[in-house]
C-alpha cells in the first residue's frame, strides 16, 4: 500500500505553484501600516512607506520616517486603536492629533531618542538621519528644529548612544554612522560635530568603545579596525587579522571601573606619552592617587590596630605584676605575722 502510494504521487505533475509571499500580495483588501491614512496622497493608491520608526513608551508616541523626508509623531496607543476599528477614520477623520515635523529633502533612514537609551540626554531632544547626509535635532514637544548637522557624505545608516562611562563631552553626543564610510561624534549641548572618522576604506560593520582608554573602535568589512582617540581625533592605529579580532574582543570584556584600565600590557605610560592620550594619562594618574590613598588608609589601619594590641598586652602585663605583687604582700603578711606570734 505503502509504495503504491509513492508511486501514485510520483505520477501526479505539479500543474501550478505559489509562495507564501504571493499570497499575502493578493489579499484584497492589502494589510495597512499603522499611520497609512495619514500617509496616503491624492492620486495614488500605495500611501507613503514608512523607513524609519521607533516608539517612546514614557511619552506614548510612535515617531515614523518616512521616504518622502517628513517624520510623523503620533499617539501610539490610539493610533492603533483608530487603524484597527473601521468608521470616520478611513477618511482620516476622527484620527488623534499628530505633528509632522519637516527638514530632510529625502528619505528618513534613521530615527533616534537619546534620552530613552540614557537619562542624561534632554528629553525634549529627537534626532534623525536621512539619505540628505543630515542628522537633524528636533524639540520632540514643539517639532522645532534646533539643529542641522551636515558633516557626512553619504547617507545617515545609523545613529548610536555612547557608553556611559565616556568622558563628560562625549556622554553628551552621538554618534552617526554614514554610507561614506565615516562616523562622526555629534555634541547634542555644543551643537557641532567634535570628532569626524573618514578614513575607512570597506564601509563599517561595527562600532564599539573603550571608554577607559578614550577610543573609539571601528570595524570595517575588509576585516580592518581603527582605533581612534576620542580627545583629540587621531588615528591612534590600523590593524587587520588576529590583532584585530583581538582589539574587538578586548572591547567587549566587561571591566568594573575600579579596574585599572591602562594595567594592560598593550598601554602603558610610555606608549600613553608617545600618543598625547590625554584621558590615558588621566586614568593612569588617578588610579596612582586611588592606590596611594587606599595604602595610606591600610596602614593607618594597621597602625591602630597595632597600637590596640600592644595596649591591650600591656594592659595584662600591668595586671599580672598587680596580682604577682599583692600575692607577694599577703604572703609577707602572713610572714610578719608569725613573727608577731613568736616574739609574744
Amino acid at each position: 500500500m505503502y509504495l503504491s502510494s509513492l508511486f501514485l504521487c510520483a505520477a501526479l505533475q505539479v500543474s501550478s505553484t505559489i509562495s507564501l509571499q504571493e499570497s499575502f500580495d493578493k489579499l484584497s483588501p492589502v494589510s495597512s501600516g499603522i499611520i497609512d491614512q495619514l500617509s496616503a496622497l491624492p492620486g495614488q493608491d500605495a500611501p507613503i512607506k514608512v523607513t524609519a520608526s521607533v516608539y517612546i513608551p514614557s511619552q506614548g508616541r510612535l515617531v515614523c520616517g518616512r521616504e518622502d523626508g517628513s517624520i510623523i509623531l503620533v499617539p501610539a496607543t490610539q493610533t492603533a486603536i483608530v487603524q484597527l476599528l473601521q468608521g470616520e477614520h478611513m477618511l482620516r477623520r476622527g484620527w488623534p492629533p499628530h505633528r509632522t515635523l519637516r527638514g530632510h529633502r529625502n528619505k528618513v533612514t534613521c530615527v533616534l531618542y537619546p534620552h530613552q537609551i540614557s537619562p542624561r540626554y534632554d528629553q525634549r531632544s529627537l534626532v534623525s538621519g536621512g539619505v540628505d547626509f543630515s542628522v537633524i535635532v528636533w524639540d520632540i514637544f514643539t517639532g522645532e528644529m534646533k539643529h542641522i548637522f551636515c558633516v557626512h557624505g553619504g547617507e545617515i545608516t545609523q545613529l548610536i548612544v555612547p557608553p556611559e562611562n565616556c568622558s563628560t563631552r562625549v556622554q553628551h553626543c552621538v554618534c552617526s554612522v554614514a554610507s561614506d564610510h565615516s562616523v562622526g561624534l555629534l555634541s547634542l549641548r555644543e551643537r557641532k560635530c567634535i570628532m569626524l572618522a573618514s578614513r575607512h576604506l570597506f564601509p563599517i560593520q561595527v562600532i564599539k568603545w573603550r571608554p577607559a582608554d578614550d577610543y573609539l573602535v571601528v570595524g570595517c568589512s575588509d576585516g580592518s579596525v581603527y582605533v581612534w582617540q576620542m580627545d583629540t581625533g587621531a588615528l591612534d592605529r590600523c590593524v587587520m587579522g588576529i590583532t584585530a579580532i583581538e582589539i574587538l574582543s578586548a572591547c567587549d570584556e566587561l571591566a568594573p571601573a575600579t579596574v585599572d584600565a591602562l594595567s594592560h600590557s598593550a598601554v602603558n605610560l610610555k606608549q600613553a606619552m608617545t600618543r598625547r592620550s590625554l584621558a590615558a594619562l588621566k586614568n593612569m594618574a588617578t588610579h596612582k592617587l586611588q592606590t596611594l590613598a587606599t595604602n595610606l588608609l591600610a596602614a593607618d589601619n594597621a597602625d591602630k590596630d597595632q597600637l590596640f594590641h600592644e595596649k591591650s598586652n600591656w594592659e595584662k602585663i600591668q595586671q599580672r605584676r598587680e596580682h604577682a605583687l599583692r600575692l607577694q604582700a599577703e604572703e609577707l603578711f602572713r610572714v610578719l605575722s608569725n613573727v608577731t606570734l613568736l616574739d609574744s
